[in-house]
């Protein structure tokens, strides 16, 4: 199945995992916005470079901004207040519960 008109904005600091995710969802055909960090991304929504995104896929942990935070202005934006919405972590739920 070939989704070439389906854009997903992806957002993870782990370079190693944002490779391997983008090849993947490039493989099925999908369109792929990758970034690091939640300034980039709102930088290019401002910019209007991210117009027809129909998900995004963030993770929770990120480099100066969660991924909260992001979702949070995103929400906010009528252009992508409807648009899905994916968080998740691949940290350990042990890390996790010694950081709070």
């Amino acid at each position: 199945m070939r989704n070439n008109n389906y854009s997903i904005v992806y957002v993870d600091d782990d370079q190693f995992e944002s490779q391997y995710i983008e090849r993947m969802f490039q493989f099925q055909g999908y369109n792929v916005h990758s970034y690091s960090n939640v300034d980039d991304v709102l930088n290019d929504v401002n910019k209007g470079k991210l117009e027809g995104v129909n998900c995004f896929l963030v993770d929770i942990i990120l480099p100066n901004q969660s991924g909260l935070f992001l979702i949070s202005e995103l929400e906010k934006n009528p252009e992508f207040s409807q648009t899905p919405k994916v968080i998740y972590s691949g940290v350990d739920e042990n890390l996790v519960s010694l950081m709070t």
